[in-house]
């Protein structure tokens, strides 16, 4: 810390690579529990109510990314009648985009979509995320017992940049198809980008959020993924406190990808500095950045730490002096996972 006396506090984050690549094990559960579970058949069958509810006359829309256009669950439960509307994939640069856009490609009918078959690959490679998320909110069950809550329901996929303002207009692309459809909305974003907007309810997304609510349109997330994670850091500071936080990568191998992001926020009036220190598995400081401070109001900057001569750490940092929604000073810092088969 250069300037001590300029910032009340300051917050490092330690980044460290094991020598050998993590082991990931997946666990899986009986999700098809969930529909009686959740007292879903009740639902379906009307029970206490004038008549049942399967999601028909309604339109989903999922904000995600891997979709399988072509997938049975999209079919009606015969599997006679196809229930995709529309897509628009934003990383297609090849157009045409939609209405009132200008990038990304837009399917409209079942012909272009089943002639696409799926969304481009994106910074996940080809996934199906989208896919699995889509199919418990209005899967068809693909002549299967196995269905989604709204299996009758309609569906829009937009597979947006991962910008906010990209996801933004996929809420207001989606809100004017049904608006020509003439039937309700509902958007699902089933995805943790944590740092879109800000953490108190404020900011753009927030905003937009809030607006087409009030038109009727209904907003999903999934909240509950990380409630077992103590990743989120809260800490009144004195002038000379330090607190740290590790990052890890949850996807090993592949492509390096810009997927690890950490925001912080501070109080109105309040700056601070933040670092980024390297370290390998032994605790051993290895390379480390300049802070990066929230007074300078620095906007945006890209750089890369060298590591022993053969790892480098890509990184980039935005930083403002105060938030035009909350007044609080803020950071964002984010890494690029290495290239596989790298260690520090």
């Amino acid at each position: 810390m250069k300037h001590p006396s300029l910032f009340p506090f300051l917050l490092l984050l330690f980044f460290s690579l094991p020598v050998f690549p993590q082991q990931f094990t997946i666990q899986c559960i009986d999700l098809h529990q969930a529909v009686p579970d959740g007292r879903v058949t009740e639902v379906w069958n009307g029970e206490g109510m004038a008549h049942g509810y399967s999601g028909k006359d309604v339109i989903i829309g999922v904000t995600d990314w891997g979709f399988d256009y072509t997938h049975p669950v999209f079919y009606d439960t015969l599997l006679n009648n196809y229930r995709i509307l529309r897509a628009w994939d934003q990383f297609k640069n090849s157009g045409p985009a939609p209405a009132r856009f200008s990038y990304g490609t837009e399917y409209i009918g079942k012909t272009a979509l089943l002639a696409a078959q799926c969304d481009t690959s994106n910074i996940y490679g080809y996934n199906y995320h989208g896919n699995h998320v889509a199919s418990i909110a209005a899967g068809s069950g693909g002549g299967t017992k196995y269905r989604g809550i709204a299996y009758d329901a309609e569906l829009l996929f937009a597979t947006f940049l991962i910008d906010e303002q990209a996801v933004v207009d996929a809420f207001k692309w989606m809100h004017g198809v049904a608006l020509t459809e003439g039937k309700r909305l509902v958007i699902n974003m089933s995805w943790g980008l944590y740092y879109f907007g800000n953490m108190d309810g404020t900011g753009r997304l927030a905003e937009v959020v809030d607006s087409l609510s009030n038109l009727g349109v209904v907003f999903v997330t999934s909240g509950g993924n990380n409630g077992e994670v103590n990743f989120h850091l809260e800490h009144s500071f004195s002038q000379n406190d330090t607190i740290f936080s590790r990052i890890n990568f949850a996807m090993a191998g592949g492509t390096p990808y810009w997927g690890q992001s950490i925001s912080m926020t501070g109080t109105p009036g309040n700056h601070f500095s933040c670092a980024l220190k390297i370290f390998d598995n032994q605790y051993n400081l290895l390379g480390e950045t300049p802070f990066y401070h929230t007074l300078n109001n620095e906007g945006y900057v890209e750089s890369f730490v060298i590591v022993n001569e053969n790892d480098t750490i890509y990184y980039n940092v935005s930083t403002e002096g105060a938030n035009s929604y909350n007044n609080r000073p803020q950071a964002r810092l984010r890494l690029k996972k290495p290239v596989s088969g790298s260690h520090i």
